[in-house]
């Protein structure tokens, strides 16, 4: 076989394998996709909740941390069902907060669980009476949403008074300039204010600043980024 019979060949198997590849390439683009956005979304939510989520009762449990309940959980849960128009989950994670961590000030304790006395209750011995800033950021803010989604005004009104408290017990004044604190109780030092960037959530304080006029939450975008 001559050389130049040789290169004919390679030649030939060379747009052979090319016809092959752009033939493979444009049955897999015009191939339906097995999954949507939509039912990805779903399925993921779906296997959090049979995670996380106690279907009696809708008291989210971190299993991976002695079956405590946190407040943060519980604001990643109801923003995570309100994205998938979960409406049912949503109120019974909501409703189990209110009646467990909620406070009379209407932030919520960060921390529920097993006491040293066997019974389920606030982790007191721990802090868990005291307010965790970004979960209470995080449920004002899924309750926002809710209010939008649902067309509910009533999510709105329990927001209300969630962001009157994160503003007046969780911004602090430094130099004149607000921040959010990591807690409610940052703000009663006698020494030093505390300030923890990891508790900044400027997106969030967007969203605030469109629904509640009556407090600067601008300011505290721009402090986040100071």
């Amino acid at each position: 076989m001559t050389t130049k019979l040789i290169g004919y060949i390679l030649i030939i198997c060379a747009a052979i394998m090319l016809v092959i590849v752009l033939l493979m390439s444009n049955i897999i683009q015009t191939r339906p996709q097995l999954f949507s956005a939509k039912s990805l979304l779903s399925s993921v939510w779906q296997d959090y909740k049979n995670q996380y989520v106690e279907a009696a009762s809708g008291r989210v449990i971190n299993k991976q941390q002695s079956n405590v309940t946190t407040s943060e959980g519980i604001s990643y849960t109801m923003l995570r069902a309100v994205w998938s128009d979960d409406k049912v989950a949503f109120d019974q994670t909501l409703s189990w907060a209110q009646k467990n961590l909620q406070r009379p000030d209407s932030l919520f304790s960060w921390e529920y669980g097993t006491k040293t006395n066997g019974t389920q209750g606030i982790l007191t011995d721990q802090g868990g009476q005291n307010s965790a800033t970004d979960g209470d950021v995080n449920i004002a803010l899924a309750l926002i949403f809710a209010s939008k989604r649902w067309s509910d005004p009533t999510y709105m009104s329990t927001a209300t008074p969630i962001l009157n408290s994160i503003w007046s017990k969780e911004v602090v004044t430094v130099a004149g300039v607000p921040y959010v604190s990591a807690d409610d109780i940052e703000r009663l030092s006698k020494t030093r204010v505390v300030i923890n960037p990891s508790y900044f959530e400027p997106y969030a304080y967007r969203i605030f600043a469109s629904m509640d006029k009556t407090h600067n939450w601008m300011a505290l975008v721009d402090s986040s980024y100071a």
